[in-house]
Order: C-alpha cells, then structure tokens, then sequence
C-alpha cells in the first residue's frame, strides 16, 4: 500500500508543483485575465522553457544599407557648388556647409583655424561666382570604400578684397569622395585630376 502510495503521490505532487509554477510564471500583478496555456496538437501541455532575454547592446549610429547611387551623388555635387557662394561669402555660412559635406578632410580644410574661412575673414575677402557648374561626369565608383565621382567642373569666380576683385575662370577635373553621415550622402573630400 505505500509502495502505491509513493508511486502516486510523487507524479501528483510535481504536477501540482509545475501547475503552481505556470501559474506564478504566466500570472503577473496588473493584469486582469489570466492567459490560456498553449496545447499541442495532441492536447496536451507543452514543454516550458524560460524566455531568454538577449543582451542588450550599447546604442551606436544604425549603419546605413542604402548605396550611393550616380544620381544621388550628382545631386550631392550640385547642392555644393550651390552653397559655396554662402560658405565662402558673409555670413560665411557653415550651416550650409555642414549640411552638403561631411565631418572629414574637406570640411577640416575649410574649418580650421586659418582654414578657407578664417582667411577670407581675416583678410576682408570673399568669393562670388558667376557661373559654377557641372559640365560632365566621366566616372562613377558606388562599390569604392568612400564612393567617388570623376566630374569636369566650369567655374567663374571673382575673389573681392580691400584691394579690388580678381577674377578667374577655370574648367578643371575633380575626384570627389562621399560619406553617409547620419543617414545623408555628403561631400567627403576632392582633389584636382
């Protein structure tokens, strides 16, 4: 008799232990309702396993999956050649700059102490630009580590200063680079070809 006993009453009281631990697990304070256990196909009650929480990583900047395409960087070139009468004129506009080149070569050299925009501050100087424009672009790189784009540029510009204005003209090849910042493609630097 206590062998049955035993071998009833042990499965008995684990499940009511399990039943008493879905209960504690499933119930929580706040709620009104009581959820229903899942089932199997069969009916009957499924394994419970803890959820796991996955570790929660630092917040970083969400890298951006979009590529450059050859539009969008024409478009990103253009936007420069449009602002630069306001970056390199009063007001010396750097949130012009800011928002069309990137935090790299470029805008250092514009930015620095004794940058572009210091200089022509410092010597009562500013630049105007009759004709800027892009006359064609004869390479474009997406998959290059920065994108770049190979255009030919026709520039007019006059240089004013204390002393009189100086102009020039120039149609010249430049490499320009591209970095997304913050989900923008922007201006990460150029050189002359």
């Amino acid at each position: 008799m206590a062998l049955i006993a035993f071998v009833v009453g042990i499965p008995l009281v684990l499940i009511v232990i399990c039943l008493g631990a879905l209960l504690v697990l499933r119930f929580r304070p706040g709620t009104s309702q009581v959820p229903q256990a899942p089932s199997t196909a069969n009916g009957s009650m499924p394994s419970i396993t803890p959820p796991v929480t996955p570790p929660i990583a630092p917040p970083t900047a969400a890298p951006s999956t979009d590529g450059l395409d050859e539009a969008q960087a024409r478009s990103v070139l253009q936007e420069w050649l449009r602002v630069k009468a306001n970056v390199f004129a009063p007001p010396f506009d750097q949130s012009l700059l800011d928002q069309v080149v990137s935090a790299g070569p470029l805008w250092q050299d514009i930015t620095k102490p004794g940058g572009s925009i210091a200089w022509l501050k410092e010597n009562n100087r500013y630049y105007t630009y009759s004709k800027i424009q892009v006359l064609s672009v004869t390479d474009f790189m997406p998959s290059a580590e920065p994108p770049t784009l190979v255009a030919t540029i026709e520039e007019d510009q006059v240089l004013h200063g204390p002393d009189g204005t100086q102009p020039k003209s120039s149609t010249s090849r430049y490499l320009y680079s591209f970095a997304n910042e913050n989900g923008r493609w922007k201006i990460y630097d150029y050189k002359k070809l």
